[in-house]
């Protein structure tokens, strides 16, 4: 069965649906290459690869059905040849193109979101992802979040490659909220539906992109439908907040009055603060004590006058 225009389609960072009369050809590209998934041949089990991007290569354009997860991906040039995955030894698999055919699970691929790409999970072999080996050809593994396992969508349309990696750098000013903004609410509702995926969560490539991504509400919760928020234990909480693993949320510790400085905690994590309440202005952003808070003790208040922050209640 041919399957018709449709997806959804994840570009760096938001994601959006393809509307009927929009183009409906993708390209699938890897993070760790930055080339596109690729298939060889009409003939069954053919090979999958991964080559550079370009738009004359119709191999390299691929449709999914629109709002369904999980789906089959079918490549564009090679009719009804489809990813597909199996077991060719005891615990070793390969991904190939074969006729498609609704009624095999294995055929049928998840996309994970984990940020601005995701992971592309095979739905009947639990744990397994498309996987960019040294050699270029593309293979199952087991999930665990590298680069080589990172995919996104992107629109093919009239645009070259080099257009495409133009647009990408134009991020949002608010990640969290230009994510929230884009998931239609068909995809959103869909993937509610989901089994929570069996793929193994993975640390945050650094502290500030937890801070970056995850989304604090009042209470302290630490938001799991955000970027690369996917369980409270691995977001760092703000510097008001400290992660509780028996509530699963980022408790409020600090007094009701403490001040947040600037426009980033990073001041409040760097700046040092000894027992007489002197801001040091030599550590990471604290160069300048005015912009410094006067420690966790509400009994210290910032004294432009001394530079110090000084005590100010009995």
């Amino acid at each position: 069965m041919h399957l018709k225009k449709l997806v959804p389609i994840v570009g760096f960072c938001a994601v959006s649906l393809l509307s009927s009369s929009a183009m409906a050809q993708l390209w699938s590209k890897n993070c760790a290459t930055n080339q596109c998934l690729d298939a060889t041949t009409a003939d069954s089990n053919g090979r999958v690869q991964v080559s550079d991007c370009t738009t004359s290569k119709k191999a390299q354009q691929w449709y999914a059905k629109r709002g369904i997860l999980p789906s089959s991906i079918e490549n564009a040039y090679f009719k009804q040849q489809c990813l597909d995955m199996h077991e060719v030894v005891v615990g070793g698999f390969e991904v190939v193109t074969n006729k498609c055919d609704d009624n095999l699970k294995a055929q049928k691929w998840d996309f994970v979101p984990n940020g601005y790409d995701g992971q592309i999970g095979n739905a009947y072999f639990s744990g397994q992802c498309l996987t960019v080996a040294k050699d270029g050809t593309v293979t199952p593994a087991q999930c665990n979040g590298d680069d080589s396992q990172r995919w996104y969508w992107v629109n093919v349309g009239d645009k070259t490659p080099s257009a495409l990696e133009e647009s990408r750098m134009k991020l949002p000013k608010t990640l969290a909220e230009d994510s929230r903004m884009r998931i239609p609410t068909t995809l959103e509702e869909q993937r509610m539906k989901l089994p929570k995926p069996t793929l193994p969560r993975v640390s945050v490539r650094d502290s500030m992109a937890d801070k970056a991504n995850c989304s604090f509400n009042p209470p302290g919760v630490c938001s799991k439908d955000i970027n690369e928020c996917g369980h409270p234990s691995v977001c760092d909480c703000p510097v008001a907040y400290t992660y509780n693993p028996a509530t699963g949320m980022c408790d409020y510790t600090f007094k009701q009055n403490q001040k947040l400085v600037g426009s980033e905690n990073e001041d409040n994590l760097a700046c040092s603060h000894p027992a007489q309440g002197i801001c040091t202005s030599d550590i990471n952003e604290c160069g300048n004590p005015s912009n410094c808070n006067c420690g966790i003790n509400p009994a210290y208040k910032y004294n432009p006058a001394t530079g110090q922050c000084d005590l100010t209640l009995d």
